[in-house]
């Protein structure tokens, strides 16, 4: 059985030696190929490690004083910086005006909404609700990376709120000290708003869509060269191009 194996091969390399079409087409492709795949995953990679400033919009309805004294803090500025996030104010009296401005301005990646009752919520030691909606522009990597933006903020206002607290609300909960605010994030897709779609989640579904087409191409090109192969194999047992070659009918008959 071995040796019928390395006959074969013998008989492969044999083939592939005599016809120098097929030993080129086997050289030369890969090292097109390679270097090509090669330079574009690495430009992936760079533009999404790539440090850009990142701006988020805020609409700040809170009536108490605890907003702006979180938003002032020195620990939540130096948490953007790190981060390379710019949060700015915009000039707004609700949601629609807010989401309008944003989605005018491509440089906002996302809105974040303090509510009216904000601190009056965490003065009666119950949690405060934050809004957040972000703005999905492409699918590229970088702007993928942007428009998550939202939850940086999201993060570090949380922690420097749990610092404030500390000092301000007197005798609390561990629980609600630690966790003093819930969340609502949902994602704008073409000026079209998900309500209770989290960015990753709808990022996952477009791109699990993505994958599943760019398989199903590969799987079509896997097929149509085992074709390919297949029929130059019969041909070159068969004989019949050289059977037709005889006929005196013209090549573009053959072809058709």
């Amino acid at each position: 059985m071995t040796r019928m194996f390395l006959q074969m091969v013998k008989k492969e390399i044999m083939e592939i030696v005599r016809d120098p079409r097929l030993l080129l087409g086997m050289i030369l492709v890969p090292i097109i190929l390679l270097p090509v795949m090669g330079l574009a995953i690495r430009g992936a990679i760079e533009s999404t490690a790539e440090q850009r400033q990142t701006m988020v919009a805020l609409l700040n309805l809170d009536q108490g004083h605890l907003a702006e004294e979180v938003l002032g803090t020195e620990v939540f500025s130096t948490k953007l910086a790190e981060a390379g996030v710019t949060l700015r104010e915009v000039e707004a009296s609700n949601l629609e005006e807010a989401l309008t401005v944003v989605l005018s301005n491509s440089s906002y990646s996302s809105l974040l909404i303090i509510p009216e009752d904000f601190t009056q919520s965490l003065l009666n030691h119950n949690k405060a609700e934050v809004e957040a909606y972000v703005t999905i522009r492409s699918m590229s990597p970088t702007k993928i990376a942007q428009s998550l933006a939202v939850e940086i903020v999201m993060e570090a206002f949380e922690q420097s709120l749990t610092e404030l607290l500390l000092h301000e609300a007197g005798e609390v909960e561990p629980e609600f000290l630690m966790n003093p605010l819930t969340s609502n994030l949902s994602t704008v897709y073409r000026g079209k708003i998900l309500e209770g779609v989290r960015p990753s989640v709808f990022i996952g579904m477009v791109t699990s869509q993505l994958f599943a087409l760019v398989f199903a191409m590969v799987i079509l090109l896997v097929l149509a060269s085992q074709l390919v192969a297949t029929s130059v194999a019969s041909e070159k047992e068969q004989k019949t191009l050289e059977t037709l070659l005889t006929l005196p009918v013209s090549r573009t008959t053959i072809i058709v």
